[in-house]
């Protein structure tokens, strides 16, 4: 089983592929609560696979048991931007 990560810069993308495919999603109104649920259950249960994730997750969210990383709706920003998001599966697992 892949861990995927789907990062969308386009909001109202993230949000339609999210909700047509029954998974979870983060961005900026989503709150402290229910980003810690959605990313504890992406690093700690098989049943949550993959998770849609907003610009909020270039920096600061620690998912090292991800391995695949999708990218729709991208503006193609910075290679920082770039490093960050593909540093989210290159990171030893445990």
């Amino acid at each position: 089983g892949d861990k995927v990560i789907v990062f969308s810069d386009n909001v109202f993308a993230l949000k339609k592929y999210a909700v047509r495919l029954g998974r979870p999603f983060i961005y900026g109104p989503t709150t402290q609560k229910e980003r810690i649920e959605w990313l504890s259950a992406f690093k700690q249960t098989t049943t949550c696979n993959t998770i849609f994730i907003s610009k909020v997750g270039d920096t600061s969210i620690d998912l090292p048991e991800a391995n695949v990383i999708i990218q729709i709706a991208s503006h193609f920003g910075a290679r920082r931007q770039e490093a960050q998001r593909l540093g989210r599966i290159l990171r030893p697992k445990s």
